[in-house]
């Protein structure tokens, strides 16, 4: 929706496949010696305006926090960290952080809207497909995390 996307991820598949999709640049964390700093070099300086963490990962979390330029966003969507911080840290750069699960009514619109009036391949996002007989399968791969994001589809008559 007009973003300039900076993926990071562990995994260089996934970093790839970013690609694919229209990052305009890939970073894997554990190659850096500070997340930050390596965001703000791809940044011209500045930091990022947004920032969007899925992974649920202690140190992404706090990465994602690391990494926003004065008055930026963070949003939290992958379950499970701790995020031990010290707020004067970031108190004076006037951050919005928040948690979240879906998007509103209106935003899911606007992004069906996006995806329609934009052709995108939504199922090019799917880079495995499993029946529901496979399901101990698709969960002992996604476990993992070494793949891409999967689907259960209806089997065949």
């Amino acid at each position: 929706m007009g973003a300039h996307v900076i993926a990071l991820d562990i995994s260089p598949t996934r970093l790839e496949r970013s690609v694919q999709f229209g990052a305009v640049a890939t970073l894997d964390p554990s190659k850096v010696d500070s997340v930050g700093d390596a965001i703000r070099d791809l940044s011209g300086g500045r930091g990022v305006s947004k920032s969007l963490e899925t992974s649920g990962a202690s140190s992404a979390a706090r990465a994602a926090l690391d990494v926003l330029d004065l008055w930026g966003s963070v949003c939290w969507v992958g379950v499970g960290p701790t995020i031990n911080f010290d707020l004067s840290d970031h108190l004076y750069r006037q951050i919005t952080a928040m948690t979240s699960w879906t998007m509103s009514i209106p935003d899911m619109e606007n992004c069906a809207r996006f995806v329609v009036e934009r052709r995108v391949d939504v199922d090019a996002l799917f880079s495995e497909r499993w029946s529901l007989g496979k399901a101990k399968e698709a969960y002992e791969l996604f476990d993992m995390q070494t793949s891409g994001k999967g689907v259960f589809v209806p089997e065949g008559p």
